[in-house]
């Protein structure tokens, strides 16, 4: 099984550093392409986002029982509209409730520590 290993900064001179199991599967990841608002499945954890009519949130399920589950989240399209990949209810990206795809070609990966999610 492999591992992620993340570094926290607590902004005093002192890092955290926090180990993930990745969950590994037979099956290969499954690739999906969004134009609208979706949550995110098990089944589908590279999503390709397209953002041309209109703005689109992609929702991550929880992170609770997900420890090492990993979702890719990559905006394909230009533009103004945004592209926002948001926690389930209070659960945080990398301590906040959001992250935004601002750019075309912009990618987020999650990864769960069973709790929240953190960006890689």
């Amino acid at each position: 099984m492999a591992s992620l290993l993340h570094m926290q900064d607590l902004g005093d001179g002192r890092y955290e550093v926090h180990e993930f199991l990745l969950r590994s599967s037979a099956v290969p990841s499954a690739v999906a392409a969004k134009t609208a608002a979706f949550t995110a499945t098990d089944a589908e954890m590279i999503l390709l986002v397209d953002a041309t009519g209109g703005a689109v949130t992609i929702t991550l399920p929880t992170a609770v029982g997900r420890t090492g589950q990993a979702y890719e989240v990559k905006r394909t399209s230009a533009g103004a509209n945004a592209v926002t990949v948001d926690g389930a209810g209070t659960e945080t990206i990398d301590g906040a409730l959001t992250a935004s795809l601002a750019t075309q070609y912009a990618t987020v990966r999650v990864v769960s520590d069973g709790t929240n999610w953190m960006i890689f």
